[in-house]
């Protein structure tokens, strides 16, 4: 019997503090106006979509973020200042763990180039673990928009702050500190990142500043989502 009452104790608590999560996603009015159903474990385990999931408490239905275009973005937000755009990554898995990693290096915002998978699918918005929820995010359709917004909307400097992960380029750690260097009145940085298979588009990549990871082994390239980590991390503690 004890240990019945602790384990609705502890049921009780957990459910508690789901309630507080969804309510600071909803907000307010909103939060209260929620009707809550009650499942089994194994209905549970049905609405995970997933074979074998890390265990699911809760389901819920939530309005979808504004994700607006680039320069409207970008001439509304005055405060953005590290940015990170995907150019055609179409993996969910990868662009969800890059929302996630850019939320834990402090970036500000994330841009999504056409053929980018949908920050929404299920896939991408569990392996972002809900940082598709929070992160403020803008789109693009051509690269004549992606240009604009940057420069005229952010007044990004294409050439100097404006960076494409590739292959060869300048060292990533050299461009780090000298970007941090406290003599530069725009401290800006976006960082893009292209998919695997084709990299950072042609015309973006001739237009803004190449940057390398430096890897001694002879592995060839590296998973994008792990090389995004590694340029955000490099961009953030120089």
């Amino acid at each position: 019997k004890k240990n019945q009452k602790k384990k609705k104790q502890t049921t009780t608590t957990t459910r508690d503090a789901l309630r507080r999560d969804i309510a600071d996603i909803a907000g307010g009015e909103e939060a209260k106006k929620r009707t809550e159903y009650y499942a089994t474990a194994k209905v549970m385990k049905k609405l995970a979509g997933v074979e074998n999931a890390d265990g699911i408490d809760l389901v819920a239905e939530l309005e979808m973020p504004e994700i607006r275009e680039v320069t409207e973005f970008m001439m509304q937000e005055k405060r953005i200042e590290k940015v990170l755009c995907l150019d055609g990554v179409q993996d969910p898995g990868n662009v969800g763990t890059l929302l996630r990693t850019a939320e834990a290096f402090g970036f500000d915002a994330v841009g999504l180039g056409p053929k980018t998978c949908d920050p929404f699918n299920d896939k991408c918005v569990r392996s972002s673990k809900g940082t598709a929820f929070r992160m403020q995010m803008f789109t693009w359709k051509t690269n004549e928009e992606f240009f604009e917004g940057l420069v005229n909307g952010g007044t990004f400097e294409l050439k100097r702050n404006v960076l494409a992960a590739m292959l060869a380029g300048e060292n990533c750690a050299e461009v780090a500190r000298e970007l941090d260097d406290g003599n530069n009145s725009n401290n800006k940085v976006c960082l893009v990142l292209g998919s695997e298979g084709q990299g950072v588009s042609e015309e973006i990549a001739s237009s803004i500043r190449a940057i390398t990871i430096p890897t001694p082994g002879v592995t060839e390239s590296l998973n994008v989502a792990v090389a995004g980590g590694i340029l955000m991390s490099s961009l953030t503690v120089s």
